[in-house]
């Protein structure tokens, strides 16, 4: 009886997703064991700030099992209530604001255009004029989005950055767009 059900689960799945690697399906649930997910296209990407503060974080994109390709890491200073531009790159396994991981990356990686000991565990939200960034009103925890559980490629996508009206905390989240938004 084991058996059987193991051969009309594997049935099921191949009919929904079809046979080969080219199916997207195919491409993003596998992502996470290793497949090249730069041969599979593209993602766009846009920061969004929803708070009434200044988002000052470094982010980035890359393949965590190769770092020596498609990886990305810049500093992202967005204004109160302001988005940037959409930034479209080859579909990476990972994208990254801000943390410990993103520090490592960029580190192991020898990205020459950021200093890897400026990225910080948090993402601030400040009123201070841009350079002076010590003084904050509050942080969000780092966002971390993986391919084939919160974007495919192909996506667009917007990182939105939110203070909740009553805890006044600050977060990130990852919104997939869709052609209806």
């Amino acid at each position: 009886m084991k058996r059987n059900s193991w051969l009309i689960l594997s049935a099921t799945i191949i009919a929904f997703t079809g046979v080969g690697c080219s199916n997207p399906f195919f491409a993003n649930f596998f992502a996470p064991l290793g497949e090249d997910t730069s041969l599979q296209g593209t993602v766009t990407v846009t920061f969004v700030n929803n708070t009434n503060y200044r988002v000052t974080t470094y982010w980035g994109v890359y393949n965590p099992l190769d770092l020596t390709r498609n990886v990305v890491a810049r500093k992202l200073v967005l204004e109160a209530g302001q988005s940037g531009e959409p930034l479209t790159g080859f579909c990476t396994r990972q994208i990254d604001v801000a943390g410990p991981d993103l520090r490592f990356v960029v580190r192991e990686s020898g990205i020459s255009d950021v200093n890897y000991t400026q990225i910080n565990d948090k993402i601030k939200f400040s009123t201070v004029i841009e350079g002076t960034e010590v003084e904050t009103v509050g942080t969000a925890d780092p966002g971390q989005f993986h391919i084939g559980v919160d974007f495919e490629c192909g996506d667009t996508v917007e990182i939105h950055f939110k203070q909740d009206a009553q805890t006044k905390a600050f977060s990130v989240e990852m919104v997939v767009v869709t052609e209806e938004d």
